[in-house]
């Protein structure tokens, strides 16, 4: 068994100071019963996870440039600037989300026959309920109420291996049960039922080994109706006069295969090629299909498309690995077609600006649509562990993704919300022994470079280009032990974001939060400088 607890007051960066409701707590914990035998083994396992976290708003006062929050005053809810008491404290306000998940499974593994075949079964109930509270005058009340409850399954065979040719099969698949329980609605209620079939081949011919796979799914959503009356926005019969459609329900069905096709050679005992094909499916979430609401954590009004269709793609993938007793050097890149891509984009209004919603402060209008799409990347990687120098280590790491979006005008060439390319170095020095005391010693120092994302989705004013920044990352730890060796506890500091870099990354929603008049930026930047402490005591019983 293993438990945790967090609790976090606002983060703080240079430009904003401490971010008003950034901070959370938590309680988790997991674990497993279990039986191991000749025959195999058999876990009941269980998690959960609790967590209260606030959601920035970032709204600011145009004089002071500080942050503004929602207050009760008699029936009526007022906007005042935050006091720094409640800057430095640990409670939340709202909007605040609640996040209850609870996971039960079994997890098994048998022996079948004397040649070695093998049946694995997994079997999980999961409820998910999310919660989220947004309205000042009644803090405790949950407006947004999922009740999400998921029954899945896993099975496959691995049959004994035969003249070198290893073939598993299988089936997975879920039942899946959505229900709205508050007083304002994101997505429907809805159920989704969806099993697929499966078989993996695998088969080395001296230095060449290949793999390959074939699946075949089908996924059914059925969205329930929903009508809103216009004056109480509480749900009614389509009948009654005035009612407002919220939800129109629908039915969807989506079934396709998927597979792959892999090789892996090795030149020498050092070097390695690889490459890859493979097609995939992805069929349209709840949300894409049938969103149509506020959601907090995006600061959007979403709004889904029930005729959508599912993804589809086509990747193709090659790699070339060199490994030495002091080098490791690699090469990935691949390029991805995917037909029916989905993603959001912003929604303007017939005079070119922003179709703003009258639920929210920042809160823009946005839609899902499909394109054809063409991704292309790749990741190079290389440590270095010179000799006779071998407690130095130096690693290095390259990835970039390239996303354009097919026949279409320039500035909606560029898919939205792509990474930009990073680069990641660290120079870490692992020293065994000092003295009688300390043992596993180690330091290190880690650059991140992330690029300027230029490439951006510049179409209906969905997405901004995003700076280039710098971060610097810091760590030392030790064993410490007593006289006799025996280690009495372990000690690690961490210093992230080492010279306090205020910086927004190009995925984050919250750098198109409120503009800051006083500093003239926009948004609410990533967090600053972090300095953690951490003491690890082992205990032995007998």
């Amino acid at each position: 068994m293993r438990g945790t607890r967090k609790v976090a007051g606002d983060y703080q960066n240079r430009y904003d100071g401490r971010v008003f409701n950034s901070g959370f707590n938590e309680w988790d914990a997991n674990g497993y019963l279990g039986l191991n035998k000749a025959w195999g083994y058999s876990h009941l396992t269980f998690s959960t996870f609790n967590q209260n976290l606030g959601l920035i708003e970032g709204v600011r006062d145009s004089l002071s440039g500080r942050f503004v929050r929602d207050v009760a005053v008699g029936n009526q809810v007022q906007s005042r600037v935050v006091s720094d008491d409640e800057l430095r404290g640990y409670g939340l306000a709202v909007p605040r989300q609640l996040v209850n998940h609870l996971r039960l499974g079994t997890d098994n593994s048998f022996i079948i026959g004397q040649k070695g075949g093998r049946l694995a079964l997994q079997v999980n109930y999961q409820q998910n309920l999310r919660r989220e509270y947004g309205d000042a005058l009644t803090p405790e009340v949950a407006q947004l109420y999922f009740q999400l409850r998921t029954v899945d399954y896993a099975l496959r065979y691995f049959l004994p291996e035969l003249n070198g040719w290893n073939l598993a099969v299988g089936t997975t698949g879920l039942r899946q049960q959505n229900r709205n329980l508050g007083t304002e609605f994101l997505i429907p209620a809805y159920d989704i039922t969806e099993g697929g079939v499966f078989g993996v081949l695998k088969k080395s011919f001296g230095s060449l080994d290949l793999s390959g796979g074939l699946r075949y799914d089908v996924r059914r959503i059925s969205a329930q109706s929903l009508y809103l009356d216009g004056t109480t926005e509480q749900p009614t019969a389509p009948t009654m006069p005035g009612a407002e459609t919220k939800f129109p329900g629908f039915l969807s069905t989506f079934q396709n295969y998927s597979g792959s096709v892999g090789a892996a050679y090795n030149l020498s005992d050092r070097l390695t090629v690889k490459a890859n094909v493979s097609r995939g499916f992805r069929a349209p979430n709840i949300a894409e299909l049938g969103a149509n609401g506020v959601h907090e954590g995006t600061i959007r009004y979403e709004v889904g498309a029930p005729n959508l269709k599912a993804e589809t793609s086509l990747q193709v993938d090659a790699g070339v690995s060199y490994t030495s007793e002091h080098v490791r050097f690699t090469v990935d890149a691949f390029e991805n077609s995917i037909s029916n891509y989905i993603f959001e984009r912003r929604v303007l209004n017939r005079a070119g600006t922003d179709s703003l919603v009258s639920t929210g402060p920042n809160i823009g209008l946005f839609n899902y649509v499909q394109g054809q799409a063409r991704l292309q990347g790749g990741e190079v990687t290389l440590d270095f562990h010179p000799h006779p120098l071998d407690w130095l280590h130096f690693e290095n790491s390259f990835a970039m993704v390239r996303a354009r979006q097919l026949d279409v005008p320039a500035d909606q060439q560029y898919l939205p919300f792509i990474p930009a390319d990073r680069l990641q170095s660290e120079l870490r020095g692992n020293f065994r022994r000092q003295g009688k005391r300390l043992t596993n010693v180690y330091a290190r120092f880690q650059l991140e470079q992330t690029f300027a994302q230029n490439r951006y989705f510049a179409a209906y004013d969905t997405e901004t280009a995003t700076p280039a920044y710098t971060l610097f990352n810091a760590g030392a730890g030790t064993d410490v032990a007593d006289a006799k060796g025996k280690t009495l506890f372990s000690l690690y500091i961490t210093a992230n974001n080492l010279f306090d870099v205020a910086y927004q990354s190009h995925l984050s929603r919250l750098k198109y939060e409120d503009f800051n008049y006083v500093t003239g930026r926009r948004g609410v930047f990533n967090m600053g400088r972090t300095v953690s402490l951490k003491v690890v005591v082992p205990l032995a019983f007998k």
